[in-house]
């Protein structure tokens, strides 16, 4: 193996491996920001469900509250 190790392309068609390294950073890069915005998504649909759910049991609460009596 030459000392530049070529993996990807160059003039004749190869690739650097700097080139190689670069683009992998990008990848890389690009996977987190993904991830981060799969993060943010699930973060705010807890949120909302925990909202519904605390919604629902003011419902509740006041279901309770009003008609206490009933059926006794």
């Amino acid at each position: 193996m030459q000392s530049g190790m070529w993996l990807g392309r160059d003039k004749q068609g190869k690739t650097t491996e700097k080139e190689e390294e670069e683009e992998e950073e990008e990848e890389e890069e690009e996977e987190e920001e993904e991830e981060e915005e799969e993060e943010e998504e699930e973060e705010e649909e807890e949120e909302e469900e925990e909202e519904e759910e605390e919604e629902e049991e003011e419902e509740e609460e006041e279901e309770e509250e009003g008609g206490g009596d009933v059926g006794c």
